[in-house]
């Protein structure tokens, strides 16, 4: 393979992933930590969805009759930015978010440690539907429309509904080894999405004490 395309931590680096769909609390959970640790041992934080491909080269897909741009997809990603920028950081820590990490098999053999999130995808929907929407300032006090699905197109907030039904549930439900390999063997942590976000950012926090502990000795 390619020099440009090999892609390993430097050494002494450890490397965690936060993986999960949209609105599971990956981001928050993380920001707890950075506020916890930061001072202590430097991270950086790699986002994945800061590397989505300009929007003239996102894949098109059918929505309701429609042709739109599907985001969730792997081809939407810039795999080769992405992990160029992992390469060029020098930091002892590394945090991975991301919604589909491991949808590139090179990401398995970075990642030391896997904090995952996941839905109940029998009965969670409406949940994560609430989240993703309500997410955004000014749709906060606004509630879902119950038409959504039949009017997709009339404005923003229905097409936004909708997306997320036929585009981001649908992908989240093809390709759950985007979020953890089938065959992952390293330290792993799944949590619920569903569960308080204190509760997920105490059992992260525990989970992830000793090898953040232990990283900061062999730092010193």
């Amino acid at each position: 393979m390619d020099d440009f395309y090999k892609v390993a931590p430097k050494p002494n680096q450890l490397v965690i992933a936060f993986s999960g769909p949209s609105t599971c609390g990956k981001s928050t959970v993380i920001k707890s930590l950075i506020g916890q640790y930061n001072d202590k041992i430097d991270i950086t934080v790699l986002l994945l969805d800061t590397f989505f491909f300009n929007s003239g080269n996102i894949p098109k897909t059918k929505m309701r009759g429609e042709t739109i741009m599907n985001y969730d997809l792997k081809q939407s990603i810039n795999w080769e930015s992405y992990f160029q920028k992992f390469k060029k950081t020098d930091t002892s820590i590394i945090f991975l978010d991301g919604f589909i990490t491991f949808a590139d098999e090179r990401s398995q053999d970075i990642v030391d440690i896997l904090i995952t999130f996941e839905y109940n995808i029998d009965t969670d929907f409406e949940l994560a539907l609430s989240r993703r929407i309500h997410r955004k300032k000014m749709w906060r006090n606004i509630e879902i429309p119950k038409d959504y699905l039949e009017n997709s197109f009339v404005d923003k907030l229905n097409y936004s509904c909708t997306y997320f039904h036929d585009v981001v549930w649908q992908e989240m439900l093809k390709h759950p080894e985007y979020r953890k390999p089938s065959d992952w063997n390293k330290p792993i942590l799944i949590l619920s999405a569903t569960d308080s976000i204190q509760n997920n950012i105490e059992k992260t926090k525990a989970f992830l004490r000793p090898f953040l502990e232990e990283k900061m000795k062999s730092d010193f």
